[in-house]
């Protein structure tokens, strides 16, 4: 009985850590094909950021303020954003403001290397230009 306890308990522990592993594929940081956010009317991805973050932010506060927040996130291989992280913040407000402007974003083509679309870890710059 002992015996068929460490057996299925190692069974187990041996489905779920590969489980884990495809769960947690490899972030690229370099890829031949960078990651792409495509929305009417720009040409570009950074342009089509700002427009984006123009037309969708809910913002905070009524306050004048002239900041960019840099947000660090994975582009997945289906193009959705995942894991963000505040590299460069202001104050939690807009900071926590930003990441949801990010996290209703359309999906964005992926990261390619040698063909392949792969998780892409990418900075991500929003700016908040509110002076009135």
């Amino acid at each position: 009985m002992k015996r068929l306890k460490i057996i299925l308990f190692l069974l187990l522990t041996t489905q779920l850590s590969s489980f884990s592993l495809r769960k947690n594929e490899k972030v690229h940081i370099k890829v031949d094909s960078d990651p792409e956010f495509v929305f009417s009317g720009c040409d570009n991805t950074k342009d089509c950021i700002e427009l984006y973050v123009n037309t969708h932010a809910i913002w905070p506060t009524e306050d004048d303020i002239q900041a960019t927040i840099y947000i660090q996130c994975i582009v997945e291989k289906n193009g959705k954003l995942t894991n963000f992280k505040i590299v460069r913040g202001l104050e939690a407000r807009y900071d926590k403001a930003s990441i949801d402007i990010l996290k209703s974003m359309p999906m964005w083509k992926s990261g390619k290397l040698k063909g392949k679309k792969v998780r892409t870890q990418i900075t991500i710059p929003v700016k908040w230009d509110l002076i009135r």
